[in-house]
C-alpha cells in the first residue's frame, strides 16, 4: 500500500508514472492514535490501556464526534517546508546549526520558524512503536457507506491503532495496529457483535513500515508540485539528484 499527497487533477497522471489502475486509488481521511484526546486511553500504575469495552458504543454512535478545527490558510514556501521535515529528523535541531549548515542568515531562520513553523509544530508527540516480537496488522473493515470516518476515528482511540484509513463512499476502512493477543481477542469480539461493522478481515502483516518527507528542491516551485520528478526518481536513475530525502 502506497499513501501519497496527489496534487489535485493529478491522479491520472501520478498512476500513470506509478503504472497503476487509476480505479485502484482512492480519496482517504486519516486518523491516528492522540493520547491527549482519546476517549478510549487510560493510564493506569504507568502503563496505557484501551477501554474496549467502551468501543462498542464509540462505534455504533453514527456521527463523527470528533471533527478537526479549521486550518487557517497560510502562505508557506520552500524553506518552511524544509523546517518541518529538519525538525521531524531531529526535534532538538538548534537553529543556528541549520544555518551553518546551510550557509544562511541565522535571522532568516528564527523568521520562518517563529512566524511559519512553530504555530503549527505539534510538541511532545507521543507515538508508541510495536514490542519486540509483535507485527502490525492490516485489518480491512466493512461498514455503511456514509459512516467510514466516524469508524475511522472511533478505532483510532485505542493505544495500539497507529493510522486508520477512511475510503470516503465505499463503506471501507484499513487499520493499522499491533495489539498483543487478550487485546486482539477482545477487539474481534467487539468488531464481530458490533452492528456498525459488516464484516472484518485481517488484509496482512507490516513488515517494514518507512515514511518519507517530500522530496523538496525541484519538486515543489512557487507553492506547486512538478510531478514529472517523481517519474524521474523512479524511472530515470541518476547517480546524483538534485533534490534531498528525508526518511523519517
Amino acid at each position: 500500500m502506497l499513501r501519497a499527497l496527489i496534487p489535485d487533477g493529478a491522479q491520472k497522471d501520478f498512476a500513470d508514472i506509478l503504472q497503476a489502475d487509476p480505479n485502484q486509488m482512492w480519496r482517504i481521511t486519516s486518523f491516528s492514535w492522540n493520547p491527549y484526546s482519546s476517549p478510549l486511553t487510560v493510564y493506569m500504575h504507568g502503563k496505557i490501556t484501551s477501554n474496549t469495552l467502551q468501543l462498542t458504543e464509540l462505534l455504533e454512535t453514527r456521527k463523527l464526534v470528533h471533527t478537526p478545527p479549521p486550518k487557517q490558510q497560510q502562505k508557506i514556501d520552500n524553506l518552511d517546508l524544509e523546517l518541518v521535515a529538519e525538525f521531524t529528523r531531529n526535534p532538538f535541531l538548534k537553529l543556528s546549526q541549520l544555518a551553518q549548515r546551510k550557509n544562511m542568515k541565522n535571522q532568516t531562520l528564527n523568521y520562518h520558524y517563529t512566524s511559519h513553523v512553530k504555530p503549527i509544530r505539534l510538541e511532545n508527540e507521543v507515538i508508541i512503536n510495536p514490542p519486540p516480537g509483535y507485527a502490525t496488522r492490516l485489518l480491512q473493515i466493512k461498514t455503511t457507506q456514509g459512516h467510514e470516518e466516524h469508524i475511522a476515528w472511533a478505532l483510532s482511540s485505542l493505544h495500539y491503532v497507529q493510522n486508520t484509513y477512511a475510503l470516503t463512499g465505499t463503506g471501507t476502512v484499513y487499520t493499522f495496529l499491533f495489539p498483543d493477543p487478550y487485546e486482539e481477542k477482545q477487539l474481534a469480539e467487539t468488531l464481530y457483535t458490533c452492528t456498525a461493522i459488516l464484516d472484518f478481515t485481517l488484509f496482512g502483516y507490516v513488515t517494514a513500515n518507512k515514511r518519507y518527507t517530500v522530496p523538496f528542491g525541484d519538486i515543489i516551485a512557487n507553492g506547486r508540485y512538478n510531478i514529472g520528478i517523481v517519474y524521474e526518481a523512479l524511472h530515470v536513475h541518476r547517480r546524483k539528484a538534485n533534490y534531498d530525502i528525508y526518511e523519517l
